[in-house]
């Protein structure tokens, strides 16, 4: 189960800290995986967790690990910023920039709402954080997810559209 946003799924408050706890209470007793998405402040110098809260930033890592025992098993090593498995994997979250990709071997990118993300009038815009995660995800083909609501049209998501949407697949 894929949720987005999570602050329409909420009874109070989101950045309460009692809000979060009983968010992932309620999705434990539905017993299936899930995947939470919640929305960071853009204060500039801010927390970066989402809602500000610590509480948010890291249920929503764990709810699709711990709904399987399988991969509850592979898991080595947890702090507030990652969660580190037996295969050598981190799970980690960033903000949406191009210079915090940098540097990584990136196996898995889930772009949340890239709808609304900046495009080319800015300084850190959307092709440019796509260009960045290119080379980090060089080995791994296919493991990109563009998670968004529809916005306007223009920037990656746009462009991605209108190259492929009701185009075939296979070459026969």
């Amino acid at each position: 189960m894929i949720l987005d946003s999570v602050a329409f799924a909420c009874e109070g408050p989101p950045e309460a800290a009692e809000t979060a706890a009983a968010y992932y209470w309620a999705l434990r007793l539905l017993g299936v995986g899930s995947t939470s998405i919640a929305h960071i402040t853009k204060a500039e110098g801010g927390d970066q967790k989402p809602f500000g809260s610590a509480f948010w930033h890291n249920g929503a890592r764990k709810g699709l690990l711990r709904a399987s025992a399988l991969l509850v098993a592979l898991i080595a090593d947890e702090t507030s910023e990652r969660i580190e498995l037996t295969t050598g994997i981190a799970i980690e979250v960033h903000t949406a920039s191009f210079r915090s990709v940098r540097g990584y071997t990136v196996v898995g990118a889930v772009l949340d709402e890239i709808a609304f993300w900046p495009t080319d009038d800015s300084a850190n815009p959307d092709t440019e954080i796509l260009n960045a995660i290119g080379p980090a995800m060089a080995t791994i083909e296919g493991a990109l997810l563009m998670a968004t609501s529809p916005y306007w049209r223009r920037g990656e998501l746009w462009r991605a559209d209108d190259r492929h949407f009701g185009k075939a697949v296979f070459d026969n």
